[in-house]
């Protein structure tokens, strides 16, 4: 059974789209079992090695395979040799490493048919796509998570709604400055020479190597940074030349800049319960005392803690893809506490419902709360 998730798992791996459910499992099944630990890492050096390619293997293939569509019906007839010739001009035009990428396209849509036959459930994974100023962007979408593995070895769990970017040309060889926008749990390798910076549009963070989370979504009232391992640096843009560093179980909250955000409402901010523009507090522990709320969603545990239904609900839309609107704004500064572990976006509401003064109604993909 270990075998078989094994080999479900391992495309994933290689090219970095795990959840971070499944990266906790192939992890657990690499290290209990030395065989396929082996197989996995033979199978890596294999993956990142430059191709050696037989270019004549190449056209063969790729003519077999026209000749079969062209009995298919898919080709107009033409002259044989003039076929011939056009087919081979294509392979002196393309460089070697293009033709590989084409033959690695279609094993991978192979691989792709049989695994998601096996596997009826279908999870959405976001690429990673380049833009014109060659910075590699990672992205996830309403309701779905992703783990990545940096190429300094810093892992990365990166909540819905999240956005990371940096600059795939100097990153980690002239320094390891990444952008954010939303939410991410780090685990950074330690570089004495290089920093690990995160830039977001209220903080920047400056690390050696430690693990930590940073929440800064533009919806949100604040931006936090929670430290759970380490010595973190937090320098507040508005306050340059400051410097604020947290301990372990520590928080740094920070205020939004409100004038930039036309979703707040104005009221409510002003009467929000936290009256300081910046404030360090302690990282908040659930029941148990293993999990810690500031970190709880890369376990799946939902937590509100404290917080007025205005962000919980801004933090449901982003976990269960939904929207909501208040037909009472009155509502929006209730605060609430709550946890919840694989609930439905029903069933947490139920309980809030029942548990604090609002009531809601679910129109579809809609709920209105009043």
């Amino acid at each position: 059974m270990k075998n078989k998730r094994f080999w479900e798992l391992l495309p994933k791996q290689l090219n970095n789209e795990f959840t971070i459910e499944e990266f906790e499992e192939f992890t657990s099944i690499i290290n209990s079992n030395p065989d396929l630990q082996n197989s996995y890492f033979q199978l890596k050096n294999l993956w990142n090695e430059e191709p050696i390619l037989d270019s004549a293997f190449l056209e063969a293939t790729y003519l077999l395979h026209l000749e079969k569509m062209e009995k298919q019906g898919a080709f107009i007839k033409t002259n044989q040799s003039d076929l011939i010739n056009s087919k081979s001009n294509i392979f002196k035009n393309i460089k070697p490493k293009i033709l590989f990428s084409v033959a690695a396209s279609f094993l991978i849509i192979v691989v792709s048919i049989v695994f998601f036959s096996i596997n009826k459930k279908q999870e959405t994974f976001t690429s990673l796509n380049f833009d014109k100023k060659e910075n590699l962007l990672i992205q996830t979408n309403k309701a779905n998570k992703k783990f990545i593995e940096l190429i300094d070895g810093t892992k990365v769990f990166i909540n819905s709604c999240s956005k990371i970017t940096y600059d795939k040309e100097s990153f980690n060889i002239k320094n390891r400055e990444i952008n954010l926008e939303g939410e991410a749990y780090f685990e950074v390798v330690k570089n004495l020479q290089k920093p690990f910076i995160i830039h977001t549009s209220t903080i920047d963070i400056r690390v050696l190597g430690t693990k930590f989370n940073v929440k800064s979504y533009s919806t949100d009232i604040t931006t936090e940074a929670s430290l759970t391992q380490g010595k973190i640096e937090v320098m507040i843009k508005k306050r340059p030349g400051e410097i604020f560093v947290l301990k372990p179980n520590e928080k740094i909250i920070v205020q939004n800049d409100f004038t930039l955000n036309s979703l707040l409402d104005k009221n409510r901010v002003e009467n929000n319960a936290m009256s300081s523009l910046i404030s360090i507090k302690n990282l908040n522990k659930l029941t148990d005392d293993t999990i810690i709320s500031e970190t709880a969603w890369t376990k799946d545990w939902l937590v509100f803690e404290n917080e007025d239904l205005y962000s919980a609900t801004k933090k449901m839309e982003r976990w269960f893809g939904v929207e909501f609107e208040f037909v009472n704004k009155e509502k929006q500064n209730i605060l609430i506490r709550g946890t919840f572990k694989n609930e439905t976006i029903d069933q947490a509401l139920i309980a809030l419902e029942f548990s604090f003064d609002f009531k809601f109604k679910k129109q579809k993909n809609k709920i209105f709360i009043y």
